[in-house]
């Protein structure tokens, strides 16, 4: 099976539910991955990224996610890392 990216967010008055085929993705390296963000910081991080950046997302377990693009011609790298929510049982 082909491996591709799969995201679910769930707000208090929308859900998102989006999956990425490996046709419209430059590479990727995959695994369950379950994590809490908060929107509102995601959506500042995603203001700053030119709308024609390639970005490199990592995500991990209850690990920060990192949003990494190129500037300057590829002279320069910015790096965006959101820790995750404390979840609390």
């Amino acid at each position: 099976a082909e491996e591709t990216f799969h995201i679910e967010a769930e707000g208090d008055t929308d859900d998102v539910d989006l999956s990425l085929p490996p046709a419209d993705l430059i590479s990727i390296e995959a695994g369950a991955a379950d994590s809490l963000f908060s929107l509102d910081y995601l959506k500042d991080m995603n203001k700053a990224i030119p709308t024609d950046a390639e970005v490199t997302v990592e995500l991990g377990e209850e690990f920060p996610v990192k949003l990494h693009y190129q500037i300057a011609e590829g002279m320069g790298t910015i790096t965006y890392m959101l820790a995750p929510r404390i979840q609390s049982d």
